[in-house]
């Protein structure tokens, strides 16, 4: 998650299965954002998401 405090400031959160934590590191929250640009760079929209969903799951039937 990222997030723009109101002091302007940008931060990041990451979890997993053992804790989360709050990322306030100037380049790390750039490395995240530029992972997440990425990330939605190649994402379907969501309708055709739900529709490539929907077609593997029901090819596994």
């Amino acid at each position: 998650m990222l997030a723009t405090l109101p002091s302007g400031e940008d931060v990041g959160y990451l979890d997993d299965q053992l804790k989360g934590q709050v990322i306030d590191h100037t380049e790390d929250v750039l490395a995240i954002r530029a992972s997440w640009e990425a990330i939605q760079g190649e994402a379907l929209p969501p309708r055709q998401s739900i529709e490539l969903m929907t077609e593997v799951a029901e090819s596994w039937s």
